[in-house]
Protein backbone atom coordinates (compact mmCIF):
# COMPACT_ATOMS: atom_id res chain seq x y z
CA UNK A 1 0.00 0.00 0.00
CA UNK A 2 1.11 3.13 -0.82
CA UNK A 3 0.10 6.92 -0.32
CA UNK A 4 1.22 10.09 -2.27
CA UNK A 5 1.86 13.63 -1.03
CA UNK A 6 0.19 16.31 -2.78
CA UNK A 7 2.00 16.81 -5.49
CA UNK A 8 1.68 13.25 -6.35
CA UNK A 9 4.96 11.53 -5.49
CA UNK A 10 5.07 8.29 -3.20
CA UNK A 11 6.04 8.90 0.75
CA UNK A 12 4.69 6.11 2.53
CA UNK A 13 4.91 2.51 1.71
CA UNK A 14 3.45 -0.20 4.22
CA UNK A 15 4.51 -3.73 4.05
CA UNK A 16 2.53 -6.33 4.97
CA UNK A 17 2.75 -10.16 5.35
CA UNK A 18 -0.17 -12.21 3.70
CA UNK A 19 -2.76 -12.60 5.72
CA UNK A 20 -1.98 -9.83 8.65
CA UNK A 21 -4.52 -6.62 9.07
CA UNK A 22 -1.31 -4.42 10.34
CA UNK A 23 2.03 -3.70 8.68
CA UNK A 24 4.72 -5.48 9.45
CA UNK A 25 6.95 -2.02 8.67
CA UNK A 26 5.75 1.56 7.68
CA UNK A 27 7.98 3.98 6.13
CA UNK A 28 7.40 7.51 5.44
CA UNK A 29 9.75 9.65 3.44
CA UNK A 30 10.11 13.46 4.13
CA UNK A 31 11.89 15.42 1.27
CA UNK A 32 12.70 12.52 -0.68
CA UNK A 33 15.19 13.18 -3.49
CA UNK A 34 13.00 13.23 -5.72
CA UNK A 35 12.70 14.49 -9.43
CA UNK A 36 10.49 14.75 -12.33
CA UNK A 37 10.90 12.26 -14.95
CA UNK A 38 9.73 12.80 -18.53
CA UNK A 39 6.50 13.00 -20.20
CA UNK A 40 7.30 11.23 -23.38
CA UNK A 41 6.62 8.06 -23.00
CA UNK A 42 10.07 6.82 -25.05
CA UNK A 43 12.28 9.18 -22.95
CA UNK A 44 10.18 7.60 -19.75
CA UNK A 45 11.62 4.43 -20.96
CA UNK A 46 14.71 5.30 -21.65
CA UNK A 47 15.40 6.64 -18.17
CA UNK A 48 14.07 3.79 -16.41
CA UNK A 49 15.20 1.46 -18.85
CA UNK A 50 18.80 2.76 -19.02
CA UNK A 51 19.20 4.56 -15.39
CA UNK A 52 16.58 3.77 -12.98
CA UNK A 53 16.66 0.06 -13.38
CA UNK A 54 20.38 -0.92 -13.36
CA UNK A 55 20.61 1.75 -10.06
CA UNK A 56 18.16 -0.07 -8.30
CA UNK A 57 19.41 -3.19 -8.96
CA UNK A 58 22.36 -2.60 -7.58
CA UNK A 59 21.76 -0.58 -4.40
CA UNK A 60 19.53 -4.20 -4.07
CA UNK A 61 22.94 -6.09 -4.52
CA UNK A 62 24.69 -3.91 -2.48
CA UNK A 63 22.19 -3.41 0.64
CA UNK A 64 21.47 -7.50 0.26
CA UNK A 65 25.12 -8.38 0.32
CA UNK A 66 25.24 -6.07 3.50
CA UNK A 67 22.73 -7.76 5.40
CA UNK A 68 24.29 -10.70 4.42
CA UNK A 69 27.29 -9.81 6.65
CA UNK A 70 25.22 -9.58 9.78
CA UNK A 71 22.79 -12.31 9.33
CA UNK A 72 24.62 -15.20 6.78
CA UNK A 73 21.48 -17.63 7.81
CA UNK A 74 18.96 -16.24 6.10
CA UNK A 75 17.73 -17.65 2.54
CA UNK A 76 14.65 -16.58 1.24
CA UNK A 77 12.25 -18.55 0.04
CA UNK A 78 12.77 -21.64 -2.81
CA UNK A 79 10.42 -19.79 -4.80
CA UNK A 80 11.24 -16.88 -4.80
CA UNK A 81 14.88 -18.29 -5.43
CA UNK A 82 13.94 -19.48 -8.23
CA UNK A 83 11.82 -16.86 -9.65
CA UNK A 84 14.97 -14.66 -9.13
CA UNK A 85 16.62 -17.12 -11.34
CA UNK A 86 14.11 -17.67 -14.16
CA UNK A 87 13.55 -13.67 -14.12
CA UNK A 88 13.92 -12.92 -17.88
CA UNK A 89 14.13 -8.85 -17.77
CA UNK A 90 15.44 -6.71 -15.16
CA UNK A 91 12.26 -5.52 -14.33
CA UNK A 92 11.43 -9.49 -13.19
CA UNK A 93 14.67 -9.04 -11.62
CA UNK A 94 14.29 -6.11 -9.83
CA UNK A 95 10.61 -7.12 -8.54
CA UNK A 96 11.84 -10.43 -7.35
CA UNK A 97 14.71 -8.54 -5.73
CA UNK A 98 12.53 -6.10 -3.66
CA UNK A 99 10.39 -9.13 -2.38
CA UNK A 100 13.79 -11.17 -1.01
CA UNK A 101 14.98 -8.05 0.03
CA UNK A 102 12.04 -6.91 2.36
CA UNK A 103 12.29 -10.43 3.50
CA UNK A 104 15.69 -10.01 4.22
CA UNK A 105 15.28 -6.68 5.88
CA UNK A 106 12.49 -8.03 8.14
CA UNK A 107 14.14 -11.02 9.36
CA UNK A 108 17.30 -9.27 9.87
CA UNK A 109 15.83 -6.49 12.14
CA UNK A 110 13.64 -9.30 14.27
CA UNK A 111 17.27 -10.95 14.45
CA UNK A 112 18.93 -7.48 15.93
CA UNK A 113 15.81 -6.87 18.11
CA UNK A 114 15.66 -10.61 19.57
CA UNK A 115 19.78 -9.41 20.13
CA UNK A 116 19.20 -6.03 21.88
CA UNK A 117 16.03 -8.07 24.09
CA UNK A 118 18.77 -10.34 24.95
CA UNK A 119 21.40 -7.77 26.16
CA UNK A 120 19.01 -5.82 28.05
CA UNK A 121 17.97 -8.78 30.06
CA UNK A 122 20.67 -10.01 30.90
CA UNK A 123 21.84 -6.24 31.83
CA UNK A 124 18.33 -6.37 34.45
CA UNK A 125 19.87 -6.10 38.06
CA UNK A 126 19.81 -3.87 40.93
CA UNK A 127 20.53 -0.61 40.83
CA UNK A 128 22.89 0.66 38.41
CA UNK A 129 25.56 2.08 40.20
CA UNK A 130 26.18 -1.58 42.07
CA UNK A 131 25.94 -3.26 39.09
CA UNK A 132 28.79 -5.69 38.38
CA UNK A 133 31.22 -4.66 35.10
CA UNK A 134 29.66 -6.82 32.50
CA UNK A 135 26.25 -5.84 33.41
CA UNK A 136 27.13 -2.00 32.67
CA UNK A 137 28.59 -3.21 29.37
CA UNK A 138 25.50 -5.28 28.36
CA UNK A 139 23.60 -2.02 28.92
CA UNK A 140 25.89 0.20 26.54
CA UNK A 141 26.41 -2.64 23.98
CA UNK A 142 21.96 -2.58 24.39
CA UNK A 143 21.83 1.08 24.26
CA UNK A 144 24.11 1.00 20.82
CA UNK A 145 22.80 -1.75 19.20
CA UNK A 146 19.06 0.12 20.01
CA UNK A 147 20.25 3.16 18.64
CA UNK A 148 21.78 1.18 15.43
CA UNK A 149 18.28 -0.75 14.50
CA UNK A 150 16.70 2.71 14.83
CA UNK A 151 19.26 4.25 12.40
CA UNK A 152 18.92 1.41 9.96
CA UNK A 153 15.13 1.58 10.03
CA UNK A 154 15.25 5.16 9.42
CA UNK A 155 17.28 4.58 6.56
CA UNK A 156 16.15 1.56 4.92
CA UNK A 157 12.91 3.11 5.40
CA UNK A 158 14.08 6.39 3.76
CA UNK A 159 15.29 4.44 0.60
CA UNK A 160 18.87 5.62 1.57
CA UNK A 161 20.36 2.34 0.93
CA UNK A 162 24.52 3.34 0.90
CA UNK A 163 23.98 4.79 4.36
CA UNK A 164 21.84 1.35 5.50
CA UNK A 165 25.16 -0.28 4.65
CA UNK A 166 27.52 1.72 6.49
CA UNK A 167 25.34 1.21 9.70
CA UNK A 168 25.14 -2.68 9.11
CA UNK A 169 28.68 -2.67 8.22
CA UNK A 170 29.42 -1.02 11.68
CA UNK A 171 27.33 -3.32 13.22
CA UNK A 172 29.95 -6.35 12.12
CA UNK A 173 32.49 -4.72 13.68
CA UNK A 174 30.54 -4.37 17.09
CA UNK A 175 28.80 -7.52 17.30
CA UNK A 176 27.19 -7.99 21.01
Amino acid sequence: MFDTDADGYFDRWETHRTGAANPVRVSTVHNAGIRDLPHDWKKLQEVYTQELLPEALQANEKLMAAMRLVDENFQPAEYLSTALEEAEFDSEKLYVQDIIRESQYLALREKLTKQSEQLLAASQSTVAFSRPMPEIMATVRNWDLAVAISKLDIAYGEGRYDDAVQILRELVKVKP
